[in-house]
C-alpha cells in the first residue's frame, strides 16, 4: 500500500497570503484605460471615494466605472465611508423617566434588562440604584453612538451582557484578573465588575449606593464592549485610549458634557505623564500587558490592572493623548482619518472574524481525520495515512503581516504620506499648542474646547 506523510500544522503557523492594504496610496485604472492616483476613503452606495494625490480632493467614482482588479481590491479591503463628524453635542442626556427595567429573577441570581443591556447580578439591587446602574449603561451606549465611531459591536442573543459580583473573590474566581476594578472579557463578550468597583454596599434594605460610587470603571469597560467589533484589528493605543477618554468625560445626575472633557484632560494631565508616544503608537498588545517590558502573557480582556508597575498608568495616558490627537487636533479636526482607520480595522476584523471560523471547522475536519483507522499517529503532531485519503487543508491566515502585527495593517491611513518620525513630532507639537503637556506637569495658560 503507497503511503504519504503529512504534519498537521496550528493555524497560526499557516504559510500566510499576500494582501494590499485599503489606505495605500495607488493608481486607480478606468474601464477606459485612463489612470488617477490616490488613497481610498471608502465606499459609498454603488462608488468609492478616493482622495487625489494631486489635488488633495475627493474623487467619487462609480464602481462600474474601475478596472476588475481596481473593484476587486475594493472588494476585498474596502470599507463604507464613515458618517462625517465635526464636534460633540452640547450633552448627551439620559433621564430616568426614560429608562424601562425589566427584573427577571433566575436560578438564585437577578437579571435585568434594559434596551440594549441584561445586567446579571449576584444579589438583588434596590429598585432606584437598579435603575440608576441602567441609565449609566444606556447613558453610556447613547454617549458612545455619538462618538467618531459610533457603535462597533453586535450583542448576542438582542443584549450585551454584564455580570455583576457580590465579592472580589467571587469575581476573580469567575476568571476576572485578580487586580483589576472591571474587565471587558473578549472571548465571553462580557463585562464583569465587583460590587466593591460600583460603591455599592449591602443595607437592611438590599445593595445601595455609597458616597464612593462610581461610573469610571463601568463607562470605560462599556466603551471596550462597545468596540468589541475592532478590537482585534487596532492598536492597544487606541483600545485603551478611547476608553481612558470616555471614561474622563464628565457626567452628572445621568447627563455626559463633552464641552468639559477638554478641562477634565488638562486636569488629569497635570497628575499622570505620559509614556514615549512615539514607542507607545507601535506598541503591541502583549508587550504593553507587560508595561512596556517583555512581551507578558495576555490576560484575554481588558481592563486597568493595578500591577504595581509605574509605566502602566503612563501607557494609558500615551494612549489617552494619541486618542485624543486623532480625534480632535489631526487634520481638519474632523477625526476623518482616525474614521478611516476603524472602519479599514473593522473590515479586517470581520476578515479575521471569517478565517477563525474556518479554523473551527478545519480543526473539526482534522479531529475526525485523525479518528479513521488507517490515519496513524506518528508523534509529534505528524500523522502517516494511504496517498489516496485527502488531509484537511488549514485556512490560509489571510494577511501578510504576522498576527501580533494586524494592529499596525491600517496605519497608512494615520500615516497618509508621513513618516512616523515627522507623524510623532506633529502630534507632539499640536498637543503644547494645545497647552498637554507631553510628560505631564502643569499645563500653560490656555483654553481649546473641543
Amino acid at each position: 500500500m503507497n503511503c504519504g506523510h503529512v504534519t498537521l500544522l496550528s493555524l497560526l503557523a499557516c504559510a500566510m497570503a499576500a494582501a494590499e492594504t485599503g489606505g495605500e496610496l495607488r493608481n486607480w485604472t478606468s474601464t477606459d484605460g485612463k489612470e488617477i492616483r490616490g488613497r481610498m476613503l471608502g465606499t459609498e452606495g454603488d462608488a468609492v471615494a478616493i482622495k487625489l494625490e494631486t489635488t488633495g480632493k475627493t474623487a467619487k467614482v462609480p464602481l462600474a466605472r474601475l478596472s476588475a482588479t481596481d473593484r476587486e481590491f475594493i472588494s476585498k479591503n474596502g470599507w463604507p465611508l464613515p458618517r462625517p463628524w465635526k464636534k460633540w453635542p452640547t450633552d448627551i442626556r439620559i433621564d430616568l423617566n426614560d429608562i424601562e427595567v425589566e427584573s427577571v429573577p433566575a436560578d438564585g441570581k437577578f437579571i435585568y434588562r434594559t434596551k440594549h443591556y441584561e445586567i446579571v447580578s449576584a444579589a438583588e439591587l434596590a429598585p432606584a440604584v437598579a435603575k440608576d446602574v441602567a441609565r449609566i449603561f444606556e447613558g453610556t451606549y447613547r454617549l458612545l453612538e455619538a462618538s467618531p465611531w459610533g457603535i462597533l459591536a453586535r450583542p448576542r442573543d438582542n443584549h450585551f451582557r454584564a455580570e455583576l459580583y457580590r465579592t472580589r473573590d467571587a469575581y476573580i474566581q469567575a476568571g476576572a484578573p485578580p487586580n483589576s476594578a472591571g474587565v471587558y472579557m473578549i472571548k465571553r463578550k462580557v463585562f464583569m465588575v465587583p460590587f466593591e468597583s460600583l460603591g455599592l454596599k449591602e443595607t437592611p434594605k438590599g445593595w445601595q449606593r455609597t458616597s464612593d460610587y462610581t461610573t469610571k470603571t463601568l463607562i470605560h469597560e462599556l466603551t471596550h464592549m462597545m468596540m468589541d467589533d475592532a478590537l482585534q484589528t487596532i492598536p492597544i493605543w487606541l483600545i485603551e485610549g478611547a476608553a481612558e477618554y470616555m471614561e474622563l468625560m464628565p457626567m452628572r445626575i445621568g447627563t455626559f458634557s463633552p464641552n468639559g472633557q477638554f478641562g477634565a484632560l488638562k486636569n488629569h494631565n497635570k497628575q499622570e505623564p505620559a509614556y514615549s508616544l512615539s514607542e507607545t503608537f507601535s506598541m503591541t498588545h502583549a508587550t504593553w500587558q507587560n508595561g512596556g517590558g517583555k512581551p507578558g502573557a495576555p490576560s484575554g480582556g481588558f481592563g486597568f490592572a493595578g500591577t504595581g508597575n509605574p509605566d502602566i498608568p503612563k501607557l494609558y495616558h500615551a494612549g489617552l493623548l494619541l486618542t485624543y490627537y486623532f480625534m480632535h487636533l489631526d487634520g481638519d479636526g474632523d477625526a476623518a482619518r482616525l474614521q478611516r482607520f476603524i472602519a479599514a480595522s473593522v473590515k479586517n476584523s470581520d476578515r479575521m472574524q471569517a478565517y477563525e471560523r474556518e479554523g473551527e471547522a478545519y480543526n473539526k475536519a482534522v479531529a475526525e481525520f485523525i479518528k479513521h483507522p488507517d490515519v496513524k499517529d506518528m508523534g509529534g503532531g505528524n500523522y502517516q495515512f494511504p496517498a489516496t485519503m485527502r488531509a484537511p487543508k488549514p485556512p490560509v491566515f489571510p494577511f501578510e503581516c504576522d498576527p501580533e502585527d494586524l494592529p499596525f495593517q491600517e496605519l497608512d491611513i494615520l500615516l497618509e504620506g508621513r513618516s512616523k518620525e515627522t507623524l510623532i513630532s506633529e502630534i507632539k507639537a499640536a498637543l503644547e499648542k494645545d497647552h498637554l503637556l507631553v510628560n505631564g506637569g502643569t499645563p500653560q495658560r490656555g483654553e481649546g474646547n473641543r
